[in-house]
């Protein structure tokens, strides 16, 4: 009799931890995205765990050409960006009967627009002290790896509500490069 209880008690804890290992496993893979604001902290979990699909979207912004290695290292210093990308969510609007949500985010990165503003007038007024093009990049991209000055944006993050489900609208191009710190 102890002994059944005993076996009742052990299966009973047994099925109790399955179910919480599997919750906590699903809420990990599945994430928040039933939501707006779930669907938006999963986007942004992207960029800052470098997922490849964020990752394979960087690309050079400027005129310049690059060298397989100065594109790399401008990837990085896109990458870092991402990774330290840190956010608050100011607010969010839903409204099912209406079919729309509205999530507002507020973030901080580190104002690449504004370094590479300073280096091409640097490179403008000090043109002579750069061998070639190719040099002029390298400094740029010490100028944007160095930069020090951040700025503080607000994207709102545009749903809409069909068939029981939320779908997030694309972000702009110029919400894209807030992102990025080329805005």
């Amino acid at each position: 009799m102890k002994n059944k209880k005993k076996l009742i008690i052990f299966i009973g804890l047994g099925i109790l931890l399955g179910v919480t290992i599997s919750v906590i496993l699903l809420s990990l893979f599945v994430g928040e995205a039933k939501s707006p604001e779930g669907m938006t902290k999963d986007f942004l979990k992207k960029y800052q765990k470098l997922d490849s699909s964020v990752v394979k979207t960087i690309k050079y912004e400027y005129d310049d050409k690059l060298t397989p290695t100065q594109l790399d290292k401008y990837k990085e210093i896109i990458k870092d960006q991402y990774e330290k990308l840190e956010y608050t969510i100011l607010e969010v609007d839903e409204n099912k009967e209406e079919r729309y949500a509205v999530v507002k985010v507020e973030f901080t990165v580190e104002d690449l627009s504004s370094a590479m503003e300073m280096a091409n007038s640097y490179i403008d007024v000090n043109g002579d002290k750069f061998e070639d093009d190719y040099a002029a990049v390298d400094y740029k991209l010490s100028v944007l790896d160095e930069r020090a000055e951040e700025q503080t944006y607000t994207v709102e993050f545009n749903f809409y509500y069909e068939d029981g489900k939320w779908y997030m609208y694309d972000l702009s191009e110029a919400d894209l490069k807030k992102f990025r710190g080329t805005y």
